[in-house]
């Protein structure tokens, strides 16, 4: 599936999820939206204190950051990209529970 298709089925499943009271998260699964503003205003509230900032920037140290050479296994490169997934999932509910605020 190209990347033009994959956009057009995440808008049209949005657009269901809204009609039906609900929403997609930041991590694609279908909440309702007060379950998702409770996700992400749990993030931003967790990481808001000063040692969870630290905690987080080595995550990404360790995951976002950490390039790889082209040595690397398909194995060892799934692995890698589902810890990228999961530090940038994160990220992402901890801006949007900030911008809810």
């Amino acid at each position: 599936m190209t990347g033009g298709n994959v956009n057009v089925t995440k808008r049209v499943t949005e657009k269901i999820a809204n009609a039906r009271g609900r929403t997609l998260g930041a991590d694609g699964i279908e909440r309702s939206i007060v379950e998702e503003t409770e996700l992400n205003t749990l993030a931003a509230q967790v990481f808001r204190e000063p040692n969870a900032k630290l905690f987080l920037s080595y995550l990404k140290s360790i995951t976002i950051n950490n390039l790889q050479g082209s040595g690397v296994s398909d194995n060892e490169l799934r692995h890698i990209e589902g810890q990228r997934y999961i530090v940038a999932l994160m990220e992402r509910r901890i801006e949007n529970g900030r911008r809810s605020a």
